[in-house]
């Protein structure tokens, strides 16, 4: 599974996020979020700091390396809510 996972986060994501539009992604992204919180609750709570920064270069969060893993959480949440 973590192969396809990060196949899909190199991939496939980044495809997405060239060839589609900016409302097309925002609808899939709360459609995601959505069903992750229904499925998973808001978070895992054993989510490590390499998994979040990957989380944050899908969202075009710069510095992710050099925050610490609340830091990164809240430009995460931040990012989610935009």
């Amino acid at each position: 599974m973590t192969h396809h996972v990060g196949e899909e986060e190199s991939t496939l994501l980044p495809e997405m996020r060239e060839k589609m539009a900016a409302s097309q992604l925002d609808e899939l992204g709360r459609a995601f979020l959505k069903s992750r919180r229904e499925h998973l609750g808001e978070e895992p709570a054993d989510i490590t700091k390499a998994e979040m920064e990957q989380q944050a270069a899908n969202a075009d969060i710069s510095g992710a390396s050099g925050m610490s893993k609340s830091e990164l959480k809240e430009e995460l949440e931040a990012a989610a809510e935009e």
